[in-house]
C-alpha cells in the first residue's frame, strides 16, 4: 500500500514534521504527515526540495552551535601508519584500506604525516 499525500492525495514519499524537531517536535506518528515532494517543498516555501542544500544548511547551523563534529573516520589509522612506514604505495594502501587514494592523502594530512619528504620507491613509479 502506498501512502497518500496529506495535501493533494498523490503518492507520497516524504515524511513531514508538523512541529519541527528544532522547535521541540518529535518523531512520533502524531507529529508526522505524509507529503509528496511538491507539497513538501511548498510547505517549506520552495518549489522543490534540494536535500543536499538542506543537509548542508543543517550542518552549518550545527557547526555554528558547536554541535557538529563531522563524520568519524572509518580508516584504520594504525594500519595506515604501518603501511606508510613500510613504503607501500598510496594506490596499494587505498586497496588494502578499502578507500580511495585521495582519502589516503587526506588522512596523511590530518595525521600530520609528511609524505613529501619520503624517498619514492622505484616500484611506485612503475604503477
Amino acid at each position: 500500500m502506498t501512502n497518500a499525500c496529506g495535501n493533494c492525495l498523490k503518492p507520497a514519499d516524504h515524511r513531514h514534521h508538523v512541529v519541527p524537531k528544532a522547535l521541540g517536535g518529535s518523531d512520533e506518528e502524531t507529529n508526522l504527515v505524509w507529503l509528496c515532494g511538491g507539497c513538501h517543498g511548498k510547505v517549506h516555501g520552495k518549489k522543490t526540495l534540494n536535500y543536499k542544500n538542506l543537509q548542508r544548511a543543517g550542518i552549518e547551523r550545527a557547526k555554528a552551535n558547536g554541535v557538529y563534529r563531522g563524520r568519524k573516520s572509518s580508516m584504520d589509522e594504525d594500519q595506515l601508519r604501518s603501511l606508510t612506514e613500510d613504503c607501500v604505495s598510496p594506490t596499494e594502501m587505498a586497496k588494502q584500506l578499502g578507500c580511495t587514494r585521495s582519502a589516503v592523502y587526506k588522512a596523511w594530512n590530518r595525521l600530520g604525516i609528511n609524505y613529501s619528504d619520503r624517498l619514492v620507491p622505484l616500484e611506485w613509479l612503475e604503477e
